[in-house]
């Protein structure tokens, strides 16, 4: 593939994740969160949004694997949805990494930091913030 070929189809590629972003991004998340579902799950699960949306991605991963070793999909969903749907989980992580490392809410430790002051009573930690003392924070299981 000649590297303008592939810049087009880099270009259509992209915007299947846009529209796919457009779409089915709109079922799952509220209109102001775009990560609302992998936050719910994290909270009702009690694990990190990006284990939750780490399942999803892997989900889509073991399709393209057994595409690559067998030569065929066992889906309707075309190969190319498949790679569609990859991509777009990945910039989905991306993004929920680059809003935790950026200082930006991680809606759970958020909660946990801002809403459970040390000293109330539903906060077993006696140091702020929660970070440097809360188990569930500084294990990464939120």
């Amino acid at each position: 593939m000649t590297f303008a070929n592939f810049d087009t189809f880099f270009e259509s590629f992209i915007e299947e994740c846009r529209s796919m972003r457009d779409t089915k991004g709109k079922e799952y998340a509220s209109s102001e969160d775009r990560f609302d579902n992998f936050n719910r799950l994290a909270k009702t699960l009690d694990i990190n949004r990006l284990k939750i949306a780490s399942v999803y991605l892997q989900k889509h991963l073991d399709a393209i694997n057994t595409f690559i070793k067998e030569g065929k999909i066992s889906s309707t969903e075309p190969i190319r949805g498949r790679f569609v749907d990859a991509v777009t989980y990945l910039i989905l992580m991306a993004g929920m990494e680059s809003e935790t490392t950026l200082g930006l809410k991680d809606t759970y430790a958020y909660n946990l930091i801002n809403y459970c002051p040390p000293g109330s009573p539903q906060c077993r930690y006696t140091t702020s913030p929660h970070t440097v003392c809360c188990p569930e924070v500084s294990s990464g299981r939120i």
